[in-house]
C-alpha cells in the first residue's frame, strides 16, 4: 500500500514507474536519490525542531 500512497502523492515526487508486461519497475538510481532526499529533509526538519 505504501508505494501506491507514495505514487499518488505528486508532493513527494516518488519515481514513476515503469510497466513492463503489466508490472511495475523503477530505476533503482531514481529511488536512491528518492532515498538520499527524503533522508536529508528528515534530517533538516529534525535539526531545525531542536
Amino acid at each position: 500500500m505504501t508505494l501506491h500512497r507514495w505514487t499518488k502523492d505528486k508532493k513527494l515526487e516518488f519515481p514513476s514507474p515503469v510497466k513492463i508486461r503489466n508490472k511495475n519497475y523503477r530505476s533503482r538510481r531514481a529511488l536512491e536519490e528518492f532515498k538520499e532526499r527524503m533522508t536529508r529533509e528528515a534530517i533538516t526538519k529534525r535539526a531545525d525542531a531542536k
